[in-house]
């Protein structure tokens, strides 16, 4: 039987051989001569034929001698010492021929022990396996660990809740088709990005923005002066399209500053003075008065006489009439203040007013007491300081959504006055409504 030979030992072996066999005879045994006797000659003399050397074996193996062959009295020769080297060397496996051969196994294995290494620190402050290892060892489970380990229960996922509306919402101003659109602090859209608008027409654009500002008005609020006369207002605003760009282009200009789905719900027209004329001609169309909300009149509604008498003609108020009583009704809000000014010529704020109390049946009641200003930088500037005084209630007349406010005074400052206070004589009105959910 053919017994291993460890490889350390044949590395020993062929370097002993090899130094033996420089400059010395030697020796040598030839296994394929074993049967002949032994004897000696001279290497110069003696010329061997050429034998082919043996096929090469697999490491640490020896060939044993022929069957039948006497390991007891071997043939020897002097052989020349190529001839020696050439037989003996064949047997043994190859030397390495260099120093960096020999210090390839312990290279391998350093680099083998960093990659192990490397993974453990990974697995330790990751937690986890490397994906392509867990992939290469993909082992079948443990017999039997079904049923030493219960499986962990179900539990549903939990969708992620939307991303709310006002999450990216820039407060502040933007240019809305002629006008001025403000999205104030208080500004909140429902979650499908609903949102109340308020179309102010006519007076200061910082006084009214500001006055929204202060109440917490809670709605986008857009502010469009056309001129100086309730003429500019009615003519715009008697093409029923007009009040639906507003509002498409408002959308438009709450979409630009954040909210992706803005669409308008509640509408409310506020009107100073001559943007009265916008919201009159904005009822005359029927889907308008269905869509409108609110309407809130500061000390401007007025009507005038038949074309050569002093006969009121009604019919130019008639879709006024009609709104107040659906506020009457608890519908709608319809928030009127007024003075005691009388332009002459046609009807004051105050008798057209009492015409639409008249019509449904309202009297008013005796009221007193101040208002209070209201503390708002835009209100420098607008009235000399000795003339900025609080207005007085005289009246009021309220039946449902219709509130009906009479203030004393007869002069320029205390129709400003009105634009100057809405914060504190109309705007809460229409704030109390709008708290409550939209239908």
């Amino acid at each position: 039987m053919c017994r291993q030979v460890p490889p350390a030992r044949t590395h020993l072996a062929r370097f002993a051989i090899a130094w033996l066999t420089e400059g010395h005879g030697l020796i040598a045994v030839d296994p394929m001569r074993a049967s002949d006797p032994p004897r000696i000659t001279s290497s110069e003399s003696l010329r061997l034929p050429t034998i082919p050397p043996p096929a090469r074996l697999p490491r640490g193996l020896v060939v044993p001698p022929p069957s039948g062959a006497s390991t007891s009295s071997p043939s020897i020769e002097r052989l020349s010492f190529e001839n020696v080297r050439r037989s003996i060397l064949s047997v043994l496996p190859p030397l390495p021929m260099s120093k960096s051969a020999l210090h390839a196994p312990l290279a391998a294995l350093s680099i083998i022990v960093a990659m192990l290494a490397t993974t453990m620190i990974w697995m330790w402050s990751t937690g986890r396996m490397p994906e392509r290892l867990a992939r290469a060892l993909q082992l079948g489970p443990l017999p039997g660990a079904a049923a030493l380990v219960a499986p962990p229960p179900l539990i549903a996922a939990e969708e992620e809740p939307a991303e709310p509306e006002t999450a990216d919402v820039k407060f502040g101003r933007s240019p809305a088709a002629g006008g001025v659109l403000s999205l104030p602090t208080s500004f909140a859209p429902a979650a499908d990005g609903a949102f109340d608008l308020v179309v102010h027409l006519h007076g200061n654009t910082d006084l009214a923005l500001e006055s929204y500002e202060a109440v917490g008005i809670g709605a986008a609020v857009v502010v469009y002066n056309l001129g100086t006369g309730s003429g500019a207002y009615e003519d715009r605003f008697s093409n029923p399209q007009a009040l639906l760009d507003v509002i498409e282009r408002s959308e438009g200009a709450v979409r630009g500053r954040g909210v992706k789905r803005a669409h308008a719900r509640r509408i409310a027209i506020v009107g100073w003075s001559a943007g009265y004329g916008g919201a009159l001609r904005s009822l005359g169309h029927g889907p308008h008065a269905d869509r409108i909300d609110a309407v809130v009149l500061l000390d401007g509604l007025h009507v005038g006489y038949r074309e050569g008498t002093q006969t009121v003609d009604p019919l130019p108020i008639a879709p006024m009439q009609r709104f107040a009583a659906r506020a009457a009704a608890g519908e709608k809000l319809l928030v009127i203040t007024h003075s005691n000014i009388d332009p002459g010529g046609y009807l004051g704020v105050k008798e057209t007013t009492d015409l639409i109390l008249a019509e449904l049946g309202l009297s008013r009641e005796k009221v007193a007491g101040k208002t209070q200003l209201p503390i708002l930088m835009s209100m420098q500037g607008v009235l000399p300081k000795d003339e900025m005084a609080p207005l007085e209630r005289r009246t009021e007349a309220r039946r449902g959504g219709l509130i009906v406010r009479g203030y004393g005074g007869n002069q320029p400052t205390h129709h400003i006055s009105h634009l100057m206070q809405m914060s504190q004589i109309a705007l809460p009105l229409l704030v109390d409504r709008w708290r409550a959910p939209a239908q």
